[in-house]
């Protein structure tokens, strides 16, 4: 059961995003689905990383210089929020449109027009999905209290949506 504490939490995110200028809930959803993705690569070179101190072989998700590293979200993630939304759309939207150097995937295709749109509550925004464990933890009833609404169906089914590329884009998998 969703309590009133978790709905206001995702409540507020969409009033924050919708007073920073990004009034079309599907941009609101295209928007928040990025940043996720981006968030969760981070996630998983860090997993990776864990394996391979144990001696186990996994493919490096960021290239290892200073550059690619600076694109993952935890290296950025308490930057200045202009700063952030530079290297993002600078940096890091052309690397994820090529993941795995293939340029002409199902992948790179989708995502050959993604841009992250300036908002005046990119600070926030990140603030939320910094927290990224409210989504885990929650994840059952924020999918129950999203549900009830035309609106909040898209929403859920592109929350869904980013683990399925990230799982494709990891794996090289067409989708």
């Amino acid at each position: 059961m969703i309590t009133g504490a978790i709905k206001n939490k995702v409540d507020k995110i969409w009033t924050d995003i919708w007073a920073g200028g990004i009034t079309q809930p599907l941009t609101v959803i295209e928007q928040l689905t990025y940043l996720m993705f981006i968030r969760s690569l981070d996630e998983k070179e860090i997993e990776n990383e864990g394996l391979e101190a144990l001696e186990v072989k996994v493919p490096k998700i960021f290239p290892q210089t200073p550059e690619g590293q600076a694109m993952r979200w935890s290296k950025f993630k308490d930057k200045d929020a202009r700063e952030i939304f530079d290297l993002v759309r600078d940096k890091v939207f052309p690397f994820i449109k090529t993941l795995n150097g293939d340029a002409e995937s199902a992948f790179s295709r989708y995502m050959e027009d993604a841009l992250l749109r300036r908002t005046r509550t990119m600070p926030s925004l990140l603030s939320y999905l910094g927290n990224f464990e409210f989504f885990r933890e929650y994840k059952q009833e924020i999918e129950a209290a999203v549900s009830r609404s035309t609106t909040a169906e898209v929403f859920a089914r592109r929350i869904q949506l980013i683990f399925h590329l990230q799982k494709a884009a990891l794996t090289g998998e067409e989708y």
